[in-house]
């Protein structure tokens, strides 16, 4: 396999990238684990078999974790998102 197998174009890469972030902040918003999490990712690749996109996510507990906390915890993202909400 050529190693451009591997790299995604830029605008499949963002919406790859929006996904898992989308992911992660719904089971934030939600109150779900990080284990439930990762299961959900792997209902989506079997739901969307034929999506680029549901193929690559690679969200699981790990991934969710450092995103939660060094993405979206570090923007003050969460917070700013819920006051939003709540109006």
């Amino acid at each position: 396999r050529s190693m451009f197998d591997f790299i995604h174009p830029l605008s499949q890469l963002t919406s790859m990238i929006a996904a898992d972030l989308t992911l992660v902040y719904h089971g934030i918003r939600h109150g779900h684990s990080y284990n439930s999490q990762s299961c959900t990712v792997d209902v989506l690749k079997k739901l969307f078999h034929d999506s680029t996109i549901a193929k690559n996510i690679s969200c699981g507990r790990t991934k969710a974790r450092e995103l939660a906390v060094n993405v979206l915890g570090n923007q003050n993202f969460i917070s700013d998102v819920g006051t939003f909400t709540n109006h």
